[in-house]
C-alpha cells in the first residue's frame, strides 16, 4: 500500500464524521428557513416563536456535537496550540442557536456559530491532510475546470449552451475519473436539485453555468446560490465546483472571488469562472441542395 493511500485512509474516518455533523448543521438552517419569522431584534436576530425555537435548539445542539467533535480531532492530532485558539474563538458565540438573514440575499439563514465551524474545519483539515491522494485529485478536477476553455478547443466543439460544455466535460473527465455520472438527483426538503456532473470517489459535485452577457452572468451567479442552498445536508457530497463559462470576459477570478467573500458563501464551494468561444445560436445547417 503507498504511503499516500495509508494518509488518506488514517484520515477518512474521523474527517468524515466532524464532516457529516457540519452537513447535519446546515441541513438544520435550512428547515429552519422554511419557518416564517415575524422580525428580528434589535441585534438583527430573528424573533423566534415556539416552533421556532424548537428548530433553532435543535440546531444548537447539532452545533455543540460537531464543536465537541472537531475538539477531539484537533486534540487527537497533536494541535493544542490551535485547540486553544479554537476553543477562544467559539467561546465568542454567546447563543448558539442564533440564526440571522444573509446580508445579501435576505431570504436565506446563517448561523454565525456554524460559519465559524466550517471555517476552522476546512482551515484545520488543509493544514493536518496536506496532499493525500483524495486532496490531489480534487486539485486536478480544478486545474481541469479551469482549463474548460482549452478542452473545448482541443475537442473542436463550438459551444451554444451549458449542455455543450457539460458534455464536453463528462467525454474529458470520464479518462481520469470512471465513475463520472451527469444528472445526479440531490433530493431536498421540498424539491429534488440534479448535478450537473458528479465524481463519488471524491465526493466531488460540478455545477455549470453558461453565460453570453453580463444579464445572463446575473442570473447564473443567482442559480449557483439556489444550487448551495439545495445541496446542502447531503452528506455524499463535500466538495462543490461552480463552474462559469462566458463568451467574452465579464467578469475576472479575483472579482468572483471578492464576491464570494462578501456574500459569505458555503466554505465547500469553489467557483470558477472561464471565458472561451461560443454564442448563443447554433449555425443553420443547409442541405448539399441549398435548402435549409
Amino acid at each position: 500500500m503507498s504511503p499516500k493511500k495509508r494518509n488518506s485512509e488514517k484520515h477518512s474516518g474521523p474527517w468524515e464524521i466532524v464532516n457529516s455533523s457540519l452537513a447535519a448543521c446546515r441541513k438544520q438552517v435550512s428547515r429552519c428557513e422554511l419557518v416564517q419569522y415575524p422580525g428580528e431584534d434589535a441585534n438583527g436576530n430573528l424573533i423566534c416563536s415556539e416552533e421556532q425555537e424548537q428548530e433553532t435548539e435543535y440546531l444548537k445542539y447539532l452545533i455543540e456535537k460537531a464543536y465537541v467533535q472537531l475538539q477531539l480531532l484537533i486534540e487527537k492530532n497533536g494541535c493544542l496550540k490551535y485547540l486553544d485558539r479554537f476553543n477562544d474563538g467559539f467561546d465568542e458565540f454567546d447563543n448558539l442557536s442564533d440564526v440571522m438573514p444573509n446580508k445579501y440575499f435576505p431570504e436565506q439563514l446563517e448561523s454565525p456559530a456554524l460559519l465559524y465551524l466550517e471555517s476552522a474545519f476546512s482551515s484545520f483539515t488543509e493544514m493536518v491532510v496536506g496532499l493525500d491522494s483524495n486532496t490531489t485529485e480534487l486539485s486536478i478536477l480544478e486545474r481541469i475546470l479551469q482549463n474548460t476553455p482549452y478542452i473545448v478547443k482541443d475537442y473542436g466543439n463550438d459551444p451554444h449552451s451549458e449542455k455543450d460544455i457539460r458534455a464536453t466535460l463528462l467525454a474529458f473527465l470520464s479518462h481520469l475519473f470512471p465513475d463520472v455520472m451527469r444528472e445526479v438527483a440531490i433530493p431536498h426538503v421540498h424539491k429534488t436539485y440534479k448535478a450537473d456532473l458528479a465524481i463519488p470517489s471524491l465526493k466531488a459535485v460540478v455545477e455549470v453555468k453558461y453565460a453570453h452577457n453580463s444579464q445572463e452572468l446575473k442570473q447564473e451567479l443567482d442559480g449557483i446560490y439556489s444550487d448551495m442552498k439545495g445541496y446542502s445536508g447531503d452528506a455524499r457530497w463535500t466538495h462543490f465546483f461552480a463552474l462559469i463559462y462566458t463568451t467574452e470576459p465579464l467578469m475576472s477570478q479575483s472579482k468572483l472571488d471578492a464576491e464570494y467573500a462578501l456574500a459569505r458563501v458555503d466554505v465547500m464551494w469553489k467557483a470558477i469562472v472561464v471565458h472561451g468561444a461560443g454564442d448563443r445560436q447554433r449555425p443553420i445547417k443547409v442541405s448539399k441542395s441549398g435548402k435549409i
